[in-house]
């Protein structure tokens, strides 16, 4: 994706959309009044660290934490970290100059709006505003959708052709063309699909076995910065 945007495939930058099908837990709902029996293999206070204790609720560890405030971040917080990454590291963003957002609402009743404060929206339509970085012309609209909200789908696309891919997507476009991608930006590529075949420099070294490649790298360092860690505690030891 990068080395298509250096050489200018799809010209200076226009806009950003990612988006992904969750939650796919349960969010926007009040959180339970019956306690559950904490997990024989949890430490519960541990678990909470600094957070307000309160009783353990069924299923909330590993997984459904993700739609509570007091632990989670949602949507966003869950997938943004991956489908908004390269458009972060492509395009240089940094600190967000405005927020703009509008949130799905849960009726509980015919006319009834629920009100769970402590959970994330079921849904939700976001719109950042960057400042202009060395890599754009000006300011960057950066469009973040969940709940199984959508962008508009591009005219390029064929009507057999996916939109992004299992339920998340990132569309780039450009003054003269537009990037697509799947979950963690995995399957680039330029729209129409035919002009994915242009060949460009390659200019980036790439990680040897691909996302598991990255699983290897990173386990490798783990493992390295406990040695390094290691060697410095005995050397401060024989210093003494």
């Amino acid at each position: 994706m990068r080395e298509w945007i250096d050489a200018g495939l799809i010209g200076d930058l226009v806009e950003i959309y990612a988006w992904t099908d969750r939650p796919v837990w349960p969010q926007g709902i009040a959180w339970p009044s019956k306690k559950a029996p904490v997990p024989s293999t949890l430490d519960w206070d541990k678990w909470l660290g600094t957070a307000q204790y309160t009783d353990y609720i069924e299923k909330l560890v590993p997984f459904n934490w993700r739609g509570w405030w007091a632990f989670g971040t949602g949507a966003l917080g869950d997938m943004g970290c991956h489908n908004l990454e390269a458009p972060f590291s492509i395009y240089g963003l940094q600190y967000v100059k405005d927020v703009q957002a509008s949130v799905g609402t849960v009726y509980v009743d015919e006319f009834k709006r629920g009100y769970f404060p402590e959970s994330c929206p079921p849904s939700s339509s976001v719109t950042m505003t960057f400042p202009k970085t060395p890599k754009t012309k000006g300011d960057v609209k950066v469009h973040w959708m969940d709940g199984g909200i959508q962008p508009p789908r591009p005219d390029e696309l064929e009507p057999n052709e996916e939109f992004g891919g299992k339920g998340n997507g990132i569309l780039i476009i450009g003054t003269k063309g537009k990037l697509l991608a799947d979950t963690y930006a995995e399957n680039p590529r330029l729209l129409p699909t035919s002009k994915t075949y242009k060949t460009v420099k390659e200019k980036y070294p790439r990680v040897k076995g691909g996302a598991s490649g990255h699983w290897a790298q990173w386990w490798k360092d783990v493992l390295q910065a406990t040695e390094i860690w290691k060697c410095r505690r005995h050397s401060k030891l024989l210093d003494r």
